[in-house]
């Protein structure tokens, strides 16, 4: 009669580790590495974009090409990993750009914090990502992509696009 129990705390011991494996393979699958920090151009001229991005191969390719279509204009850029938005100043910038993953089908922690805290909305661009690419934060016109690679040059001209609206680089 004893041996009864055994079999279904087995079991379920099993379930439990399984789920732990699934959501620990999950974890190191679809987490995004850090963002290099960077700046291009002098910080003294007078319009100026923050990039703040996650590292992934997407992203990566995203900020490198917009850094390379931006940098002959005199603009400063400054990249920087999304956990450092709490140390941002946003009227300081001309444009700001937002290029964060969804992590349980929530925008990410510091993206929608700093988002929260923005006074002005209006000169964010956000791109935010999803295994989907179909999600929508409240509030914000954003642009969303499934991450694909394929992908990159219609979203690197939605963003420049978004970024033309608030610097004429006709002009510069």
């Amino acid at each position: 009669m004893k041996k009864h129990w055994k079999r279904p705390v087995f079991y379920t011991f099993l379930v439990i580790l399984l789920i732990f494996i699934l959501l620990s393979w999950y974890k190191v699958r679809y987490s995004m590495e850090p963002a290099r920090p960077y700046e291009v151009n002098q910080p003294t001229l007078e319009k100026k974009i923050l990039i703040a991005t996650q590292g992934s191969k997407y992203k990566n390719s995203i900020v490198s090409m917009l850094v390379n279509t931006l940098r002959p204009y005199p603009i400063y850029m400054k990249i920087i990993d999304v956990s450092d938005l709490n140390n941002i100043t946003e009227d300081k910038w001309t444009v700001i750009i937002l290029l964060h993953t969804w992590e349980n089908w929530e925008p990410q922690q510091d993206v929608q914090q700093f988002l929260e805290s923005s006074q002005n909305l209006d000169k964010i661009i956000v791109l935010a990502t999803s295994g989907s690419g179909d999600l929508m934060i409240e509030g914000i016109d954003g642009i969303t992509s499934a991450s694909t690679l394929t992908d990159i040059p219609r979203d690197l001209e939605n963003i420049m696009s978004r970024i033309e609206a608030f610097i004429d680089l006709n002009s510069l």
